[in-house]
């Protein structure tokens, strides 16, 4: 599989988001993100298994579940996202594109709430 020098750079930096970024912008909305970017490691094991979970040879996974993923479509040179049903449900033109919609949801909690719960019934 061929990789493009800037695509690489992308996936090596990715796990550096977790740090700035908790949602992405999706068209209009806002969708929260609920796992963390995986590392360089995390996106090597990914490869090694993504037959198993029959995730297309061109997609490689950087974010996700296993259930709903973000990858890199190594033949668009595209972002997209994939439910379990491996069916593209977002996507973004470029990595640049994608990285320029990540967005950071503030954790205040409206009416003082604790966020125990909250998040737990994510709300």
């Amino acid at each position: 599989m061929h990789i493009r020098p800037g695509d690489r750079a992308f996936l090596a930096d990715v796990a550096s988001y977790n740090d700035r970024f908790n949602a992405v912008r999706v068209g209009q909305d806002v969708k929260r993100l609920h796992h963390g970017f995986w590392s360089d490691a995390e996106i090597l094991q990914g490869e090694a298994i993504k037959s198993d979970w029959e995730v297309p040879d061109r997609l490689i996974p950087f974010y996700g579940d296993w259930h709903y993923l973000i990858c890199l479509d190594t033949d668009s040179d595209r972002i997209v996202a994939i439910d379990d049903r491996r069916q593209v449900v977002a996507n973004w033109s470029s990595p640049q594109a994608f990285a320029d919609s990540l967005y950071s949801i503030s954790e205040t909690k409206p009416n003082g709430g604790s966020g125990i719960v909250d998040a737990w019934l994510d709300i």
